[in-house]
């Protein structure tokens, strides 16, 4: 009595039947009702006798099918064709009425440009007779699937999300122009960034979006509240001007805050997080049109001041200024540098 199901490797399992039912004389391949073992009965190709003596009568060893007994002759032939090609059926069916009916049909679906259409679909059929038939004779498949090859269309899209996660940069407001954004650019960016993940569907994320005049009331503000959080000895007037300076030359300057979540349920490191994601949604969407963006967060947005003149609520966070805008005519999109990725990974496989 097996202690488990007999189980069988599908892999082997279809090495065992391309082996079984090849070229020239067939070899005879069973399977062990008990364990899963596949036996080869290849005494007439290896001169070895089969390890299992009366192995085509013994009770606990199912014999291997054929692709005749599992239906995968002509049968899947004429399934392929009424899916791909009905209206050559026809022709096709007089292929087989002689000899070297495979050779014509695949040169056939060759001009079609079916041929690897067919050979998947053949594949398929194959694995999926084997394991229905194991199933009928109470044994167990395990099967892992090898890494799914991308498909054209899926590496365009990898490679262009690539190329614009690999091309964002930070660009400072001092190296932007004053050139307006597009409103509808703009609200296509914060859409974006509307899309980041969210744990509970919080969607923490609040965006304070100063444009025009209203940069401003933003730069006065900062400046006033550097100049009153700010101990004497640690005031520079060239920080407290750069306040003043900078909101005015970015045509958009977002003030980047969390709403933290009534019940708190969820941590609020999460929620920080996910604040996070939007604004990396913002910045990849506005480099992938060559605007240039930057997260400034000194620390005078971090302070009671800064969030109460936002009117935030108890809980929440200020977590710092998106500047956006246009690079200055002329300016080079800076260039990228990355240590080699294989310095932070490890990897645990067992």
């Amino acid at each position: 009595m097996a202690d488990k199901d007999p189980t069988v490797n599908l892999d082997e399992l279809e090495m065992a039947f391309a082996f079984s039912d090849g070229l020239g004389e067939p070899t005879p391949v069973y399977v062990s009702r008990l364990t899963g073992e596949l036996v080869y009965d290849a005494e007439d190709f290896t001169g070895e006798p089969c390890p299992v003596e009366d192995i085509d009568c013994h009770p606990d060893y199912v014999h291997l099918p054929d692709a005749f007994d599992l239906d995968l002759k002509q049968a899947l032939v004429w399934r392929f064709v009424r899916a791909h090609l009905p209206e050559q059926e026809p022709e096709i069916r007089e292929f087989f009425r002689r000899r070297g009916a495979y050779g014509r049909y695949k040169s056939l679906l060759e001009s079609e440009g079916k041929l690897e259409d067919w050979f998947e679909f053949e594949n398929r059929s194959t694995r999926e007779a084997l394991v229905d038939w194991c199933r009928h004779n109470g044994i167990s498949v395990h099967y892992e699937p090898p890494p799914q090859a991308l498909t054209p269309v899926q590496r365009e899209q990898l490679n262009a999300i690539s190329a614009v996660i690999q091309r964002r940069r930070s660009i400072k407001p001092a190296e932007m122009s004053d050139q307006p954004i597009d409103r509808a650019l703009l609200d296509q960016l914060l859409e974006n960034a509307n899309w980041a993940p969210t744990h509970g569907r919080t969607e923490p994320w609040r965006f304070h979006i100063f444009t025009g005049e209203g940069r401003k009331r933003l730069a006065q503000s900062l400046q006033d509240i550097y100049q009153r959080t700010t101990p004497e000895e640690s005031f520079r007037p060239d920080k407290f001007e750069k306040f003043g300076r900078n909101p005015l030359i970015a045509p958009v300057v977002i003030v980047l805050t969390m709403q933290r979540q009534a019940s708190e349920k969820i941590p609020e490191i999460e929620e920080v997080e996910a604040t996070a994601c939007a604004v990396q949604n913002l910045h990849l969407s506005a480099a992938a049109v060559g605007l240039g963006g930057f997260w400034s967060s000194h620390p005078v947005v971090y302070t009671r001041e800064m969030h109460d003149w936002l009117k935030l609520g108890p809980k929440d966070q200020c977590l710092g200024m998106f500047y956006l805008g246009w690079p200055k005519e002329g300016s080079n999109w800076p260039e990228g540098r990355r240590k080699p990725i294989e310095e932070k990974l490890r990897w645990i496989e067992s």
